[in-house]
């Protein structure tokens, strides 16, 4: 049995950047350049190949992303599938958490929102375990993106919450839709 280990869920609508998120905290935390296909080697099809002749990226399965801290507890950042076909693994990852950060798409907010509520419902998460951060959003207070210093600047904060595993709600965003 592992002590001292935080597990985080990570859930989302395909192409929501929860692999993205993963990388971008292991680059700041253990300066070392996880490539989204380092997760993805053993969790897409096996010919790498959509059905229209894509590279595919999918994931199918729960990709764990261990980091030992040096205070001597770990995090373990669980990179869920976004295809609700691949229910069973989405569940295995909230069951396992201690947390579960579900990223709303600020491209797509109607369907993330729907997307996570729906998730909620099939992985019977209950509300205190899941915590809601907006991305891709121009407006960086209510979430992160890569692209501007601003928004880099806010991944940092939310990152640093994750690492120093201050789970208090306030830092999640109190609503699924950020414009309302």
């Amino acid at each position: 049995m592992i002590l001292n280990q935080h597990r985080i869920a990570f859930v989302g609508l395909p192409d929501s950047g929860k692999s993205r998120f993963i990388q971008e905290f292991v680059k700041l935390y253990c300066g070392r350049d996880l490539s989204p296909d380092t997760l993805m080697d053993e969790v897409h099809y096996s010919d790498g190949k959509d059905p229209y002749g894509n590279p595919d990226t999918r994931t199918i399965k729960a990709a764990k992303v261990i980091i030992n801290k040096p205070d001597g507890g770990s995090l373990c950042l669980m990179d869920a599938p976004g295809h609700l076909e691949y229910i069973d693994q989405i569940r295995q990852c909230t069951r396992e958490a201690h947390i579960i950060i579900g990223l709303i798409d600020c491209q797509r907010v109607e369907e993330a929102a729907q997307y996570v509520e729906r998730l909620r419902f099939l992985c019977d998460i209950p509300s205190d375990k899941i915590q809601y951060i907006h991305c891709r959003g121009d407006e960086v207070k209510y979430g992160y993106n890569f692209d501007t210093e601003d928004g880099i600047n806010h991944f940092k904060r939310i990152a640093n919450r994750i690492w120093n595993c201050d789970w208090h709600p306030s830092w999640s965003c109190d609503r699924l839709h950020p414009f309302e």
